[in-house]
């Protein structure tokens, strides 16, 4: 009975064996395939986040130019009505494509917004003083509230979200 049993244990043995060497040939690639796609989609997601960081930046850099310069030539009366008002258009319009880019369910980002409203508000109302000091508190605010959004949203592609 004793070999018997022996030669059981052994085939049981090498049954077992035989399974986990072929749970470990199935199961491996399954993983791989998985564990790739996640990196990719990781990949693709970071790379297009930070495209929308670059975006986002160059429409900032160009909205805060853009008051910081209408101010100056307003504060000189180096302006003419016509091009105030086509440089006021075009505030407005890189008002509304940085919202585009900004996620309104995000805090940070509707101050962002805000900040830039209420700066294109300032250049048209009130004397001049009050457009130049409000403007340049304004300004001051939408570049610190700027940096904030973008290093956090730069930490984010660092992170892999």
């Amino acid at each position: 009975m004793c070999i018997n049993q022996i030669f059981e244990a052994k085939d049981t043995l090498a049954i077992i064996s035989a399974i986990t060497a072929l749970i470990a040939v199935a199961v491996g690639p399954i993983v791989s395939v998985y564990l790739s796609k996640r990196q990719i989609h990781a990949s693709v997601v970071s790379s297009n986040r930070q495209k929308w960081i670059d975006n986002l930046r160059d429409q900032l850099s160009e909205v805060i130019t853009s008051i910081r310069i209408l101010c100056l030539h307003r504060s000189m009366e180096l302006i003419e009505n016509t091009e105030l008002n086509d440089r006021i258009e075009k505030l407005v319009l890189l008002e509304a494509k940085i919202n585009l880019l900004l996620n309104p369910n995000e805090a940070d980002h509707k101050i962002l917004s805000e900040i830039i409203h209420a700066a294109i508000d300032k250049i048209g109302a009130g004397n001049e003083r009050e457009k130049r000091v409000g403007a340049q508190k304004l300004l001051k605010s939408l570049l610190l509230q700027s940096q904030h959004v973008l290093k956090r949203e730069w930490e984010r592609v660092k992170s892999g979200d």
